[in-house]
């Protein structure tokens, strides 16, 4: 049977209500802003300007559902929908949003959701954390790649 996750602090659907455009980047010890797209940007050499501009943008939707010890999480925007299954602390391949193939490990810390996505080294990719830290109301949600660190917050959805 499947259900909408409700226990260990994980909460049903959460939809975006603020994208850090100003996540911070430690540089020779001083605080730059940098928005989502830098992220990304570090991530992965050669990420064309238009899916850059179309991540930082979106507006998305991210669904948690558990059936059977497998959790789904659907993230929903306007011209892309992503899915990923996994059980807790078991790696599995992921196809991102922007296309790399990466090898993940999703684990549950308390109240946090933590992905860990190790990135193909010939093509130079760069490993990265999600952290996604849930409350009564919220989901926040850290992108973290070398220094550069960028931050969601989405509300739960009634």
């Amino acid at each position: 049977m499947k259900e909408r996750v409700s226990g260990g602090g994980l909460r049903d659907v959460w939809m975006i209500v603020q994208y850090d455009k100003a996540a911070s980047e430690v540089e020779n010890g001083s605080d730059t802003n940098i928005p989502y797209e830098s992220y990304v940007c570090v991530c992965i050499a050669g990420v064309g300007m238009v899916m850059r501009k179309m991540g930082n943008a979106a507006t998305p939707t991210v669904e948690i559902l558990l059936e059977d010890g497998t959790y789904t999480l659907k993230t929903v925007t306007t011209f892309k929908t992503t899915e990923i299954k996994f059980k807790l602390g078991e790696e599995f391949e992921e196809t991102t949003a922007d296309g790399r193939t990466v090898k993940s490990t999703i684990t549950l810390d308390g109240n946090k959701l933590i992905h860990n996505q190790v990135g193909d080294k010939e093509k130079k990719e760069k490993d990265s954390v999600l952290t996604r830290e849930f409350t009564d109301t919220e989901m926040l949600m850290e992108c973290k790649v070398d220094d550069v660190v960028c931050k969601r917050v989405y509300k739960r959805q009634d």
